[in-house]
């Protein structure tokens, strides 16, 4: 498909919610894969607050990893509810 020119970051600003979440998968292409990635965030009162996700799963489409991503973040926010911004990244 001619989707943009070569060499653009992933075009897709897809944002799916999920059960008072937001869930905006972020794959990134590392040696000719797709790693599972991506940035839940929901709002509490005027606070947004974000947790970012990175998984080694790899895939050889975008697409592919997107899908990917937005399930994980699904199982994440099943497993773990808020307490998942609890989680400092570092």
């Amino acid at each position: 498909g001619a989707r943009g020119g070569a060499g653009d970051p992933a075009a897709t600003s897809v944002v799916e919610d999920y059960n008072g979440y937001s869930i905006r998968p972020e794959p990134f292409q590392d040696r000719g894969q797709w790693i599972t990635s991506g940035v839940i965030e929901k709002e509490f009162g005027d606070e947004v607050k974000q947790h970012r996700f990175i998984r080694a799963d790899m895939y050889p489409s975008e697409e592919a990893a997107t899908d990917a991503s937005v399930f994980k973040a699904k199982q994440i926010i099943d497993m773990m509810g808020d307490d998942l911004f609890a989680l400092e990244n570092g």
